[in-house]
């Protein structure tokens, strides 16, 4: 299980960000991973990567600070994909692919996706992409659950997304509500939208509060239904935004956070919470920051803890 919130500026509202965007991973901690560092082989993308033998450097999430892109991949059940192969491919590039592509735009990248998207196990897959003139964000989210499921262009400021097809209709509780959670914070922080937010560290602490809540939606229809072959036990353990560890599940749950955040002077953040060594302790987290400028190609971002 994985979860997205993201709020994208709003022409009518300047919140004094043009995105915010806050995720969990929930993994097996038996899972080899690295936690997110600037990739070596771009100096300007970083995110976290799967070592997962004849998986390495695959990422479920990834900003290119030069490329001004961002991909986010989410699994699907395959009981939601129509159609399933033997030999497929691995998810993970589709991110990397796509942020690390100099030559190609958002909208190309989904339709060339298109067309092989049934070559890979179930996922969903978020790419977002400033775009120069306008100096907006464009997002946009394409899954495989059959070739007939077509690319969709995200035009509503404020969104997210878990492991179940976009749309209020296929949401599940906990999406609802980190939804209503970022809306609130936005909302009381920018004082009913009249005002940019200026206070960095109290967004930052709220928007990890999300991402931390626990909040169980035990009855969530939509969860019975996309994962109707899980124990009742399993079904109460994922339908919380923070997935905890339990007796029947000791080594699964959110094992990492990220925040991204970017100002309206394309300066921005990205912070990472992760679980430094699950297998052993647990409850222990490790922090990484870093500051960035989009377009900045003499500076890669910067780690600054």
């Amino acid at each position: 299980m994985c979860i997205l919130f993201c709020y994208l500026q709003d022409e009518k509202i300047d919140t004094g960000y043009e995105l915010i965007l806050l995720s969990n991973r929930d993994e097996d901690f038996q899972r080899p991973a690295i936690h997110a560092h600037v990739w070596k082989d771009t100096k300007y993308a970083i995110g976290g990567q799967d070592q997962t033998l004849s998986r390495e450097g695959g990422t479920w999430l990834s900003l290119n600070t030069v490329q001004c892109k961002i991909g986010v991949l989410l699994n699907l059940t395959s009981s939601l994909v129509a159609t399933k192969k033997d030999n497929t491919q691995s998810r993970g590039f589709l991110v990397t692919n796509f942020v690390n592509n100099s030559e190609i735009n958002l909208d190309t990248y989904m339709d060339e996706l298109q067309k092989t998207k049934m070559n890979y196990t179930g996922f969903n897959f978020l790419g977002l992409e400033r775009q120069s003139e306008s100096k907006k964000w464009h997002a946009k989210y394409i899954n495989n659950i059959s070739l007939e499921s077509l690319p969709v262009d995200i035009d509503t400021s404020i969104f997210g997304f878990s492991n179940h097809i976009y749309g209020d209709q296929y949401a599940f509780e906990k999406t609802r509500h980190g939804c209503q959670l970022l809306k609130t914070s936005l909302i009381e922080l920018t004082d009913n939208y009249t005002k940019p937010i200026t206070d960095e560290i109290e967004l930052i602490r709220r928007l990890f509060c999300i991402l931390s809540d626990s909040t169980v939606f035990a009855e969530d229809s939509n969860i019975a239904t996309v994962y109707s072959h899980y124990t009742v036990g399993n079904r109460r353990q994922i339908s919380s935004i923070n997935v905890p560890t339990t007796d029947e599940a000791r080594n699964y749950g959110t094992r990492t956070s990220t925040i991204i955040l970017i100002r309206r002077d394309q300066t921005g953040l990205f912070i990472e919470k992760t679980r430094n060594n699950p297998l052993i302790n647990p409850l222990e987290w490790i922090e990484h920051k870093w500051h960035f400028k989009l377009n900045n190609v003499i500076e890669p971002p910067v780690l600054i803890n």
